[in-house]
């Protein structure tokens, strides 16, 4: 029996200066591999909803291995959140069960967030995976986010590293972590 391998795919976005962009990578069903996003600015205004600004989603039906991810020296300000890794897109429930493991399982892993600026943002951000299928391997460094309604939320994932990560929001706890292992230097408030 042949074994044939997954399409490669590779992309690549660096803007210098004012850019009105939002970094999304949806529902990866061959998979993504090797990409980079950096040297971005993005913010709400003229031709920029208030969107997530960095958004990589799929729900269990509609994955794919999405790994080697880095985004580096991005500037958001006035955002809807700021970083959104979730393998339960549309939303995320407030508790999950475990379930059978299937082909089409999103798998996340191997992703940088290295000097990464968010002002102003509704939320900090999420990174939740799936409990039979968690998020592996994240790193943050250099990234002070500033929220006004929540802070980061950590939920089924491991390997999970912060330097120089500070997150200032407005109300409850900078960290929102479970089930997950978060290692580091992080501030709090």
């Amino acid at each position: 029996m042949a074994v044939q391998a997954k399409p490669r795919r590779t992309a690549r976005a660096s803007r210098r200066g004012h850019v009105f962009f939002t970094g999304r990578v949806s529902h990866a069903f061959a998979g993504c591999h090797w990409l980079e996003l950096g040297n971005c600015f993005a913010k709400t205004g003229l031709h920029f909803s208030p969107e997530i600004s960095i958004h990589i989603k799929s729900d269990r039906s509609r994955g794919g291995t999405v790994e080697n991810v880095v985004c580096e020296d991005i500037t958001l300000r006035d955002v809807r959140g700021a970083i959104t890794v979730t393998s339960r897109h549309p939303k995320i429930p407030a508790t999950d069960t475990a379930q059978p493991v299937t082909a089409t399982m999103p798998h996340y892993r191997h992703r940088t967030f290295r000097n990464l600026t968010a002002t102003n943002s509704t939320y900090a951000g999420v990174i939740v995976g799936l409990p039979e299928s968690v998020i592996e391997n994240v790193r943050l460094e250099n990234v002070p986010l500033t929220a006004g309604q929540s802070g980061l939320e950590i939920r089924h994932a491991k390997g999970v590293q912060f330097k120089h990560v500070k997150v200032t929001p407005k109300a409850g706890p900078p960290f929102i972590v479970s089930d997950a292992e978060v290692t580091g230097s992080a501030s709090q408030k």
